[in-house]
């Protein structure tokens, strides 16, 4: 394989053993026009890329649209990065949600998202093995929901963003298996947050209760709680 050397102005080829590997350039985030070369030694070899005069290359960099500004490839950086939360962390609320849709402190990412991942996470020792997994994937459900609003994929206004995300509560929940956890998590759950807050509709979340499967002994307590 050959690659273009954007600094000498000519292309490479790896020695024996050697590998060249296509880079985004920190400062232009160059769109695979870039290349490093691996190995002992390479070779240069004048070669006309793509038709591409060398004297419109900088740092293996067509200049171009090809080539991004500091702050796209810091946005493409972060949309890539806030694409997937991290499970077991709560940083996803801070540094992707809000810093897309500056809701304030009083906003949901922070007030409630933030506020109540950190609080399961202080009090995870008091859930069963089973409950501590079902922490784990609830938490991830419920900021996976909120990917389209942290890479923009979305625009909402504050309030409908709070109205979206306390709708997914029940949702993931449900579908991450609460109605399987034994009473005490049930409890341990509840005394963490409340019900108002842990599930922003109660009605909604018996609603759904009344029809997944699986879930009687749970909605039974629940009837019984309120």
């Amino acid at each position: 394989m050959t690659g273009w050397d954007g600094i000498k102005g000519k292309a490479t080829t790896p020695a024996k053993g050697g590998s060249i590997r296509r880079y985004k350039h920190p400062d232009r985030g160059c769109d695979g026009n870039g290349f490093e070369v691996y190995g002992q030694r390479s070779t240069a070899i004048t070669l006309n890329i793509t038709g591409v005069d060398p004297r419109h290359r900088r740092n293996g960099c067509v200049d171009s649209s090809e080539c991004w500004s500091q702050a796209e490839y810091s946005r493409r950086e972060r949309h890539d990065s806030c694409s997937e939360p991290v499970r077991n962390t709560c940083t996803f609320y801070e540094t992707c949600l809000e810093e897309r849709v500056r809701c304030g402190p009083t906003g949901y990412p922070v007030a409630y998202g933030q506020h109540y991942c950190q609080k399961f996470a202080t009090v995870r020792g008091k859930f069963s093995d089973r409950g501590q997994v079902w922490l784990t994937d609830t938490m991830y459900c419920l900021q996976k929901k909120l990917v389209p609003y942290a890479t923009g994929q979305k625009n909402e206004s504050c309030s409908e963003l709070k109205k979206y995300a306390y709708a997914t509560h029940s949702i993931c929940y449900v579908e991450c298996g609460v109605c399987a956890l034994p009473p005490s998590d049930w409890v341990a759950t509840v005394d963490t947050i409340g019900f108002k807050e842990l599930f922003g509709s109660v009605d909604a979340l018996i609603s759904m209760l009344e029809t997944a499967d699986g879930c009687k002994d749970f909605y039974l307590w629940l009837i019984k709680k309120l």
